[in-house]
């Protein structure tokens, strides 16, 4: 091959750059001075001017390392070390190679060019060694041999070649440094992207004038002429789809492949006898998938007579596919005389002769389609499918056994909604009629007993065995791989769960798949003999799985059964904790029973069973429980890693925590729990539990325990009166479906113990005892139903009070409401944007504020929220609304929606509903409740909007996230009814006693990240004519070393907006 018709051609290297640094270590010179020209052979070459047209040669190479090329008319050369030696250097039987290389030596074949992808590693090498990834293209004998390895040698490394441009013979086209750079950045060992670049080499095309390619050689178009809508600008200007690469001839020029010498066209009778015999191929394999078509139609419709089956969806698309390709096979025989001819005429399909191939192609592709066809399983898979029987629910095997005679199934699991669902393990979506199960028909030569014990000659196990001392189990499940294995007749491969009890001559094992003796008179597979009672009306017991793993593959298929003992569903009334004596006549809340939350699923459930309405689910009692004394904390042999919140004088309303869920083993008469305790009184809880002594195994289980009296009286769960359960799912007792793997991210519930709002006469909750509200009206668009039934975002809990009324929090008896956040009292920290504008008066204010959880000391506090204040100090008026974590004020450290106000310089006023003033409007828990949701360190910060606007009437409204909350009347106030003169968004901290100031924001020192900062985002005020302005920010202030404020540029998404915050600690005063 004539190295000097061969490019290189680098694309894909926009990864391969080379760094800054070395870019003086290539010079730039004329494209006609490089060293390629002083080859004796390359005197007089001269370069395709398609090469070094403007339009190529201005183009900016996408692999070139940086902005900074050559001059035009010149090229990039990397300077030559003085020492180097290029000759002889790398000859491929020079002592000490190693090669590692994926040969291509097909007999006679030659290559017009190569290209891969390659990836790109550092390597750490003496000056004496090499190392490379390359591609080769060779020819001719070793003594001549003729080689480009992107560095090249054309002789057999006899007297000439070299690497680069080291010698004369590879021309540099390009202006930017490539030859020789620095690949800027490589793969990393074990990294998430390998690094690659794509060099090509290839043979090229030459330019032809249009009228001499070899098309007009025939004797038959000597005159003929290029219709000229084929010529004109706009088509011949089109870029050809199949070119190799951008550049393209001149006008009235096109580009021809150099054909090889030794091409040899097709004849005329060679392309008719290779076009009849592809032909007669496909006609058989025509003939005999219509013969197969006719079996698998004629077997499906004889078995839905007999009503066993229904014809599968699979069937039925694979008859069509059949039907259609019979149509297409028929048009290409009928027109194989006409196509053929074309097709010999043309000689050779090329590229630029595609519609001579076509007919070809079609024939290939069909035989293709016939193939795939003829290989699918389809007649199997309706085999198999059909294999199940339609049985009546009553008469299914199971109630041949004498001990099932009078058995009933329970109700639950023939209703409506169970005995519906579609199982995920089903094969087909048929399932057969109501009242009927589906049966696998059994072979007449099935030996069902005792073909499985376990001491049976033959068996082998790989098992994981629990023999805890004593230990009962009440169910076992797993996630259990699928896979395809071929056997022989008498063999067997099973992967299963046993569950067993009893000695080896009277054993009890379920297999999924039974036996109840030891393996010596009863038990079976399946349903081929009495026993196991099937629900669904679904293909099931002996169902094929449809799709199983593959070795190597990227995803395990899996498949989970359960086992289990069942809850007992009990009358809602007569569960055991209203044995106890002091519940004979409660009354269950009607909110707790009404249809929304009765029905509502939890998800901590076990499965999709639930109870009939009026019921509820109760783990089924051990008789040798004892549950009462059992765990008095001061009880020798306890231990306890607690974490306890002990305030001064302070009562808890409620807690919660996600909890993260393990499995652990333990022996028969010890425990682990992970709970929460919420106690009262001299020396409850929740959680979950492993605790053998109560449950009988070992499973880890949502767990309750509770006492009244020191440990005298309470129980676990319900096994003493005392806890009323609400949900009609498996809920206290059961068993965690899923737990923390070591090392993996940690499997959590979120436990929640809480005293609720209570639902108020919305005429009758606090603000209604202020003397200046006795005869105050709410105005009535504030409890029309569109508004006053409206669902917000931010609510706590499903539960919703009744029409007309409001809900409350419920107020902590020790609660010091007034003077307590005064702002010049000693000790509060401010990081504060005061709003400015030409504006003097304010109607409202509003801000998207990011929510985040900190943790506080109990007389400390932290705030993120907007005041809308006027009037003098000792008169002053204010509003401020945004969430606090406030111990003091609500017994605990979660973030809450909190308001405040005073309407004289903090004689008066309190937060939230504490004092008579703020009037709620909406029937959801909202002033005061937590927020389900908080910013994540790192991700997308969560937000809530709350907005206060002055009404026409003088009222200032509180909205959340567009939704009304409530107002405070304007008569609260002497100044702000006209307005408020000063806005101001941002964080209020209150320090302990030891001077340490809580953390402020998300307790981070704010940096231009909204992910990793607190911010107030799309500020706004609303001016004296209730048009809505952007609030300046650029007037931020922190008022101590430990917080910060920095302004953001504004943009669409966050318009003005600013963040602030910062970790708290010694901050002075």
């Amino acid at each position: 091959m004539d190295t000097r018709q061969m490019i290189v051609i680098f694309s894909s290297l926009v990864l391969t750059q080379m760094t800054l640094g070395n870019i003086d270590e290539f010079d730039c010179v004329d494209i006609y001075k490089q060293p390629a020209f002083q080859h004796p052979l390359l005197k007089h070459h001269k370069i395709p001017e398609k090469f070094t047209s403007n339009e190529s040669f201005d183009r900016k190479s996408k692999y070139k390392t940086t902005d900074q090329s050559c001059p035009k008319g010149t090229v990039a050369i990397l300077r030559q070390r003085s020492e180097t030696e290029s000759l002889h250097l790398d000859t491929d039987d020079h002592f000490g190679h190693h090669f590692a290389v994926m040969d291509t030596y097909p007999d006679a074949s030659i290559y017009r060019g190569a290209q891969a992808d390659i990836s790109i590693h550092n390597l750490t090498l003496q000056n004496n060694q090499l190392s490379r990834s390359q591609i080769w293209l060779e020819n001719g004998p070793p003594g001549e041999l003729n080689s480009i390895q992107v560095g090249w040698a054309a002789d057999g490394y006899k007297t000439t070649g070299c690497y680069n441009t080291n010698c004369p013979g590879f021309i540099i086209v390009t202006r930017n440094p490539s030859i020789g750079n620095i690949f800027k950045l490589s793969s990393v060992y074990g990294g998430d992207k390998t690094v690659i670049f794509t060099p090509h080499v290839y043979q090229e095309f030459d330019c032809v004038v249009i009228y001499k390619q070899p098309a007009f050689q025939h004797p038959l178009l000597k005159h003929h002429k290029i219709p000229e809508k084929f010529t004109s600008n706009e088509s011949f200007d089109r870029k050809n789809k199949y070119k190799t690469n951008d550049q393209s001839c001149p006008k009235g020029t096109l580009t021809i492949l150099r054909q090889r010498s030794e091409t040899e066209n097709l004849h005329l009778d060679t392309i008719y006898q290779f076009g009849h015999h592809k032909l007669a191929a496909m006609q058989r394999d025509m003939e005999e998938l219509k013969a197969r078509q006719t079996d698998v139609l004629r077997r499906v419709e004889s078995e839905e007579e007999t009503r066993s089956t229904q014809r599968t969806a699979e069937v039925k698309v694979w008859l069509k596919n059949v039907d259609n390709i019979s149509r297409q096979v028929s048009y290409l025989i009928n027109n194989s005389a006409a196509e053929l001819q074309k097709l010999s005429r043309s000689g050779l399909c090329s590229k630029n002769l595609r519609s001579n191939c076509g007919y070809g192609d079609r024939v290939a592709l069909m035989s293709k389609k016939l193939n795939d066809l003829k290989s699918e399983s389809v007649t199997k898979t309706a085999e198999k499918e059909n294999e199940f029987d339609c049985v009546d629910i009553y008469k299914q095997p199971a109630f041949q056994h004498p001990l099932l005679k009078h058995h009933k199934i329970p109700e639950k699991f023939i209703s409506n909604k169970s005995f519906d669902r579609k199982s995920k393990y089903k094969t087909t979506d048929q399932s057969c009629p109501k009242g009927t199960v589906a049966i696998l028909r059994q072979r007449s030569e099935t030996e069902s007993l005792h073909l499985d014990t376990d001491d049976h000659f033959g068996h082998h196990f790989a098992v994981m065995d629990t023999y805890p001392d004593a230990s009962i189990y009440q169910g076992a499940q797993a996630d259990i791989s699928i896979h395809n294995l071929t056997l022989q007749n008498n063999q067997l491969s099973r992967s299963q769960i046993w569950l067993e009890n009893g000695p080896p001559g009277e054993l009890n094992s379920i297999q999924v798949g039974w036996a109840a003796d030891g393996y010596k008179t009863t038990g079976c597979y399946n349903t081929n003999c009495p026993g196991f009672i099937i629900v669904t009306r679904k293909p099931s017991i002996g169902s094929i799985f449809k799709l199983s793993s593959v070795y190597g593959g990227d995803k395990t298929v899996i498949f989970t059964p359960h086992v289990y003992q069942e809850f007992d569903c009990v009358d809602i009334y007569k569960q055991p904790a209203f044995q106890h004596p002091l519940l004979k006549h409660h009354k269950i809340p009607e909110k707790f029973t009404s249809n929304e939350s009765f029905d509502r699923k939890n998800k901590y459930k076990t499965n999709d069973q639930s109870c009939p309405k009026g019921t509820v689910e109760i783990l089924r009692q051990r008789s040798e429980t004892e549950s009462l004394h059992l765990d008095t904390v001061d009880q020798f042999g306890h231990h306890f890693a607690a974490m306890d919140a002990f305030a001064d004088e302070s009562n808890y309303r409620g807690a919660q925590a996600d909890i993260s869920i393990h499995n652990l083993t333990l022996q028969n008469n010890q425990y682990s729990k992970s709970q929460i305790w919420l106690e009262n009184g001299p020396p409850g809880e929740l959680g979950w539990a492993v605790h053998p002594r109560v449950y009988g195994d070992s499973a880890t289980r949502l767990t309750i325990y509770w006492t009244g009296d020191g440990y005298k009286t309470g129980c676990y769960n319900t096994e003493c009166p005392g806890f009323i359960i609400i949900t009609r799912k498996p809920s206290v007792g059961s068993i965690f479906k899923q737990s923390s793997v070591y090392g993996d991210k940690p499997v959590t519930f979120t436990p929640q113990v809480v005293q609720e709002f209570d639902c108020v006469d919305i005429y009758k909750q606090p603000a209604f005892q202020h003397p200046l509200l006795k005869h105050h009206k709410i105005p009535e668009k504030f409890t029309s139903n569109e508004s006053f039934d409206r669902k917000n975002k931010y609510k706590t809990n499903d539960q919703i009070c009744p029409k007309g009324t409001v809900a409350i929090l419920r107020q902590r008896s020790e609660t010091e409401s007034v003077h307590l956040d005064t702002i010049y009292q000693f000790g509060h920290h401010f990081a504060l944007m005061d709003a400015s504008s030409f504006e003097t008066i304010y109607r409202g204010a509003q801000a998207d504020i990011s929510i985040h959880n900190l943790t506080l000391q109990n007389n400390q506090y932290s705030k993120s929220q907007i005041w809308l204040e006027n009037g003098p100090i000792a008169e002053l008026n204010s509003i401020q609304v945004g969430w606090a974590v406030h111990p003091r004020v609500y017994g605990d450290s979660a973030t809450r929606l909190t308001i405040y106000w005073t309407g004289d310089g903090y004689k008066t006023g309190c937060y939230n509903t504490e004092c008579p003033g703020f009037i709620i409007i909406t029937r959801k828990p909202s002033i005061g409740s937590i927020f389900k949701q908080s910013s994540v360190y790192g991700d997308k910060p969560v937000t809530f909007t709350p907005q206060v606007i002055q009404s026409f009437f003088g009222n200032w409204v509180l909205y959340v996230d567009d939704e009304i909350i409530g107002y405070w009347p304007g008569e609260l106030f002497t100044h702000l009814n006209k307005g408020a003169s000063r806005v101001r968004f941002g964080g209020n901290t209150f320090m302990s006693p030891d001077g340490i100031s809580p953390p402020m924001g998300n307790g981070y020192v704010p940096i231009y990240d909204y992910e990793r900062s607190s911010s107030f985002l799309q500020v706004k005020l609303m001016n004296d004519k209730y048009q809505s302005i952007e609030a300046e920010t650029q007037m931020g202030v922190a008022d101590s070393k430990c917080f910060t404020l920095i302004s953001r540029d504004y943009t669409n998404e966050t318009g003005n907006s600013f963040s602030f915050g910062g970790p708290g600690g010694s901050c002075g005063v």
